[in-house]
């Protein structure tokens, strides 16, 4: 990446919230229990969000390289189960029939292992794609 754009990215509160609640009815479909929303990993999404849309990228290395094992360990969260998906673009059901539609993300969403979550979103207006969702999956 050359640079952040305007990096003045816009949040959403309901936007994390409708992707937890998708992916734990998806969940209680499947029979498996809801995944418990967590701080540290809600942070880490959130903050590779903003970082995709300041630096208009799709990408699950962050701009400086990151990966995301690192970042969920920077937020502090200390589970060894780690998964990580993303979207871009859209809106969450968008995002949600995409996950659920390639195996590989439909597989993260259903995992038995996964016991929390966090979800992070970010809008830049002239980023390539808008918004950007990360879900960040783990288990203690």
């Amino acid at each position: 990446p050359t640079g952040p754009l305007s990096c003045k990215y816009v949040l959403s509160s309901s936007y994390p919230r409708e992707i937890a609640n998708l992916i734990n009815s998806a969940r209680a479909q499947a029979g498996l229990p809801a995944l418990a929303i967590d701080s540290q990993l809600a942070a880490a999404a959130q903050g590779h969000s903003s970082d995709m849309a300041c630096f208009s990228l799709l990408s699950h290395s962050g701009s400086n390289g990151s990966t995301p094992y690192a970042r969920v360990s920077a937020a502090g969260y200390t589970g060894k189960y780690r998964q990580e998906i993303i979207y871009a673009g859209g809106y969450p059901q968008d995002a949600f029939d995409w996950w659920m539609n390639d195996q590989i993300h439909k597989d993260a969403i259903l995992d038995p292992s996964a016991t929390e979550v966090g979800v992070g979103y970010a809008y830049v207006s002239d980023s390539a794609y808008g918004g950007y969702f990360t879900v960040e999956f783990g288990a203690r």
